[in-house]
């Protein structure tokens, strides 16, 4: 038996159709020492049709678009800090308090309809997207504890304002830092299609 071909989905640009619903699970927030994780779900429904390519049908279901790009799999996060500032006995303006906390939404399709095959393969399919968006999940975390030790670490200044945009600077610089590790994650992986993300024409 030959090698089964498998073409990247996210690479092509196909006409789409307006997404049925959307539909939000919310999972509870975690607090780790100062961190703070909040992860929700988000689906997009496709109804399977048996005569159709699953590829076509899930870009047309689809409401993922970036940069003129059809996505099946999404992932979105923000990360916030706070702080507090005061100055000590000697003058010295110290940062107190510091909290960090990981906002994130993983979008995937939810699929009804088909027959038995097309269902074994979208499962799996959507299986190995979940996972592929858990390791960008993974990686927004390591981010999000790196601000937060980060913040704890800072040495106090004599001036709270020059302290205070040192630290959002900082803190900035290392989000910017773990978002170029999840983009080149991407490139490696080829969004996933080397992990399983793939589907036969």
């Amino acid at each position: 038996m030959g090698a089964q071909y498998c073409s990247n989905p996210f690479l092509r640009n196909r006409q789409s159709a307006p997404f049925l619903l959307i539909l939000t699970t919310m999972l509870p927030t975690v607090a780790i020492a100062d961190v703070e994780e909040h992860l929700s779900y988000s689906y997009y429904e496709l109804e399977v049709l048996p005569e159709l390519s699953l590829r076509q049908q899930l870009n047309a279901a689809s409401p993922i678009k970036v940069k003129g790009k059809t996505f099946h799999g999404y992932f979105k996060w923000n990360i916030e800090w706070t702080f507090k500032l005061k100055i000590d006995k000697r003058g010295v303006c110290r940062i107190l308090n510091p909290s960090t906390k990981l906002n994130a939404e993983i979008i995937l399709p939810k699929i009804y309809g088909g027959n038995g095959p097309q269902i074994a393969v979208l499962d799996s399919y959507i299986a190995a997207l979940r996972r592929h968006e858990l390791k960008h999940y993974s990686t927004a975390l390591q981010a999000t504890h790196a601000i937060d030790n980060d913040l704890h670490s800072l040495q106090g200044m004599h001036n709270c304002a020059s302290l205070e945009n040192y630290a959002n600077k900082r803190a900035s610089y290392i989000e910017q830092q773990f978002k170029a590790k999840i983009q080149q994650y991407d490139c490696d992986t080829n969004h996933g299609m080397t992990e399983g993300v793939c589907l036969d024409d």
